[in-house]
């Protein structure tokens, strides 16, 4: 999570000004999960208690969200 921007994403401990907005990191993240080598993906680098109002887990449940939609899972 700390790729993105401190204005999205106020609860990563290694956040700086420049990094992404969300909308590109769920772009990034529905194109990857497209690719047949990708088979799945992890997020780190919450920390909940800089979080304000959640804003940073909120961003992380729906990048993992998007990249399971996005993924084509045959069950």
């Amino acid at each position: 999570m700390d790729v993105l921007d401190q204005a999205f994403a106020p609860g990563c401990p290694a956040i700086g000004p420049g990094g992404m907005d969300s909308q590109t990191l769920l772009t990034a993240v529905q194109e990857a999960a497209k690719h047949p080598m990708v088979k799945g993906m992890d997020i780190v680098e919450i920390d909940p208690t800089l979080d304000f109002r959640n804003m940073t887990s909120r961003v992380a449940s729906y990048v993992l969200f998007s990249f399971l939609k996005s993924k084509d899972l045959k069950i």
